[in-house]
């Protein structure tokens, strides 16, 4: 069964699963009995209830694009669960499985960032990642960071703001059936000081928004990261979209 919700193989109209994916059961003595032996095999494995555990709830951890993982709550005694606990424990799936995939995500530019690096073609691959999770939506992506050149410490921040800000715009900037959609990226460098900008011609954000004082995770995680890292400021301008850009001071980057 874990297998089965990992990947998705589940069917809400059976009333052990959710529409968000999980599968729950407050008997697993029952619902064994209710089983065909096919079944079982196949699709329900009975360790759980060999154990002695009656009520049993698998729930996935999400990311954006995949299920990374399960949360699995056992208990002996059957009846502990209520459709509200599982819901929270969605909740809860979810908010770990960002979490999750934050960290991995900062993981692997560490790695992909030991040396001094050519931005540009580190951008691009972070671009076509982030692009590759939402297929679904037609966007042209374009990136120009030619000729900039980062150290670890600045360039981590730096590609979360760029991922953070590119998902958000995947989600929220383009309508369904909308054409012509773009996102832009952009590195400039004048001496010591760089300008990170992020642009969409989407439908904008709302005129009451401002982004030094927005509460949602994303742009605090980025106001965070442009601030506290990188020592800098960051402005938007929603005239054509929206358009943030980040202005900062390097502190061992070079330029080609």
């Amino acid at each position: 069964m874990c297998g089965n919700v990992i990947c998705g193989r589940t069917n809400p109209d059976l009333p052990f699963f959710t529409k968000s994916g999980s599968f729950w059961t407050n008997s697993t003595t029952e619902l064994l009995a209710s089983t065909t032996e096919a079944d079982c095999q196949a699709r329900l494995r009975n360790r759980c209830n060999g154990e002695g555990y009656e009520s049993v709830a698998l729930v996935p951890l999400r990311t954006d694009r995949a299920t990374i993982g399960l949360l699995q709550f056992n208990d002996r005694r059957p009846g502990r669960f209520t459709p509200e606990l599982i819901h929270f424990f969605e909740g809860l799936g979810a908010s770990i499985g960002i979490a999750l995939h934050r960290k991995q995500m900062t993981a692997q530019l560490k790695d992909a960032l030991r040396e001094r690096i050519d931005f540009q073609p580190y951008l691009e691959r972070l671009a076509n990642n982030i692009h590759l999770g939402f297929s679904k939506t037609p966007v042209t992506v374009a990136v120009d960071a030619g000729g900039v050149f980062l150290d670890v410490q600045t360039a981590i921040p730096c590609g979360l703001i760029v991922a953070e800000l590119m998902t958000n715009a995947f989600k929220h900037a383009f309508p369904p059936d909308r054409e012509g959609n773009r996102i832009r990226v952009e590195m400039r460098r004048e001496n010591a000081a760089f300008a990170l900008t992020v642009m969409d011609n989407g439908v904008g954000l709302p005129p009451a928004f401002d982004v030094q004082r927005a509460k949602t995770l994303g742009v605090s995680l980025v106001r965070s990261w442009a601030t506290h890292q990188l020592k800098g400021n960051i402005s938007l301008d929603r005239r054509h979209g929206t358009l943030f850009t980040k202005n900062f001071t390097g502190k061992k980057g070079k330029s080609a």
